[in-house]
Order: structure tokens, then sequence, then C-alpha cells
């Protein structure tokens, strides 16, 4: 049986990645290009904090772990618990990076994101409206920044208006209308789960303001700022406050940057499953009990018995009902 998690994890990283990276100083466009060094810190990697989100077994072999999936352990309700505990302390840690980096009076602009009486809030545009994006709303707000969301999915706006408030700003993803906001953001964030991909050029990058703090909280393999320098907060000798003069970034994996939060977290939603199979008396019967543990499982009995698996890899998949009627 799998991990706790909720599929296989893909290279998230991937050479959809690559691009060039732009940069605005003093009214002139200059063009630099990734270092090979740069190109391979950010293609070929699956860190662990993806792996958990898609529930990749860290045994896997490789023509598994190479498909992509969302194959999702889900509880009695349809809630993702690991993806969605996750996802949480993404759209958090995110803004906390933001508030700290746009404070830095060094490497950043010294200011704070609420502002205070006389001058002007940051303003915070978040592309979708999931977890992650409620999440680090909610922050942005309780700091007192203007927080604008962009999804094309009407009901999970509302349901991002009901959680906070008047105070949000929501709209569709119409182009003209995200650009003008854009345009004057001071933090850009993308979800994963926005209900039409958004991809910020690099035309469109050269517009953002400068010193402008991007953070891609997605895990697809096309990045939505594909002209933009990944920063990865997940690697213990990033200098999270240092940027490359002139160069437009895009921090990435900012769960990472609070580690003991996603241990703990984790943990916590670990030991409630656990709690649950032990209940069941044993895993046998919590995989005929508990749906979404069923779901979650990929292999019973040496047999795969996941259709999606199944698929990516070319394999046969069994149907794990039958295994637990006859057992």
């Amino acid at each position: 049986m799998e991990e706790p998690g909720e599929g296989i994890a893909g290279d998230k990283d991937n050479q959809g990645q690559e691009g060039d990276c732009h940069r605005g100083r003093d009214g002139q466009d200059g063009h630099a290009e990734m270092t090979q060094e740069d190109e391979e810190d950010h293609v070929g990697e699956i860190d662990a904090e993806a792996a958990l989100r898609h529930g990749a077994h860290p045994l896997l072999p490789g023509a598994l772990i190479a498909h992509p999936q969302q194959v999702a352990e889900e509880d009695e309700h349809g809630h993702r618990p690991f993806a969605d505990i996750l996802a949480e302390i993404n759209g958090r840690a995110a803004m906390a990076m933001a508030a700290s980096l746009l404070a830095d009076s060094e490497h950043g602009k010294g200011i704070l994101l609420g502002g205070i009486a006389g001058l002007n809030p940051c303003e915070v545009v978040i592309l979708g409206s999931d977890i992650a994006a409620i999440s680090a709303a909610r922050t942005a707000t309780g700091m007192g920044a203007t927080v604008r969301m962009f999804d094309n999915d009407v009901y999970s706006l509302r349901h991002a208006s009901r959680e906070l408030g008047a105070s949000l700003i929501t709209s569709a993803m119409h182009p003209r209308v995200i650009s003008a906001a854009l345009h004057t953001a001071d933090v850009v964030i993308a979800t994963p789960d926005a209900d039409t991909a958004y991809t910020i050029d690099s035309d469109e990058a050269m517009q953002l303001k400068r010193g402008v703090l991007v953070f891609d909280l997605t895990d697809r393999r096309m990045s939505p700022f594909p002209s933009m320098r990944p920063i990865d907060l997940a690697k213990a000798d990033t200098n999270r406050t240092r940027r490359p003069e002139g160069w437009r970034v895009c921090y990435i994996h900012a769960g990472s940057a609070v580690p003991r939060t996603c241990a703990m977290a984790l943990s916590n939603t670990l030991m409630t499953m656990l709690t649950s199979v032990f209940t069941c008396d044993g895993v046998h019967n919590a995989l005929k009990l508990l749906p979404g543990l069923r779901k979650a499982a990929y292999l019973f009995l040496g047999r795969l018995v996941n259709e999606e698996i199944g698929e990516k890899t070319g394999l046969r998949a069994l149907d794990i009902n039958l295994y637990l009627t006859l057992s």
C-alpha cells in the first residue's frame, strides 16, 4: 500500500521552465541567460514537498515517478488531507516570506506590506482561489494589504469571498483586468488549482513593477512564469533575500521555508489516518471500509490496482475491489 499522500509526483521543475531571464534597469531592457548551474538546479528534481503532495513513494521505480498523477488520498468528505495541509502552509509561508522580503531595506524595498495611515498598502495579486490562495489572501488581508484574486471558477471565488469578507477583490481571469492588476502589484502568487492556467510571458514580466515578488505555488511542468529565474526555497544554501541585480526571479517551494511546521502538520495528519486504520482493525479492513485509503493504494498483493498509474506506465491495473471482495 502507498505511503499516505495523493498520488505519484512528477518532475515539477522540468525543461518547460527553461527560458530567458530579463531585466529592466534604469529604463533600459536587458537580457541575461541562465547559467548551466541554474538550469541544473531546477530541472530534473523531485522535492520532498511535491512527493508528499502527490503521494509519491520514495522507493518507486523511475518509470512510475516520471509520470505525474492526480491520484488523491481522500477522506469520507472528499477532502485531501495531506495535499490540503501542504497547500495551506504554502499560502501562508509565501505571504510571510513576501512581508519579510519587502521590509528588507538592503535587498528589498524597505516597506511594510500593509502600509500605515497616510500611505497606501501593498497590492497582492493571487491567481487561483483554492486552499493555498485563500490561505495567502487571509494572511495578506490580515496584514492590511490590498488583495485581488483571479479565477474563472465563480463558485470558488464566491466561497473565498465568504471566507475573507468584502475586503477581498475577486475577478474572472480577463486578460486586460489581470494585466492592469499585475502592473501595480507588489506581490504575485500563482496557486495550483486556478480554473484556467495563466502564463506571464517575458514581455508581460518586463512590465511588472521593479522589485515585485513572485511566488509559484503550482506543481505544473510549465511554470506560470517561464521567463523568470527560479529561486528554490527548499535548498539550505539559498540566500533568500539576495537577488541578482536586475533579474526577474520567481520563488518556488515556499512551504519548504518552514520545515518544522510542515513536519508537525503532516505528523498530525498521519496520526489521524493511522488512528482510522487502527479502529478498522488492520490495513486490510481499512481498505474495505475507507474509500479514500482504497483510492490511494497502487499495489495490493503485489498487483497494480490503480488505473491512472497503469495508463501512464503502460501496465495493466486490476480493480482492487475485486481483490477485497474475494479476500
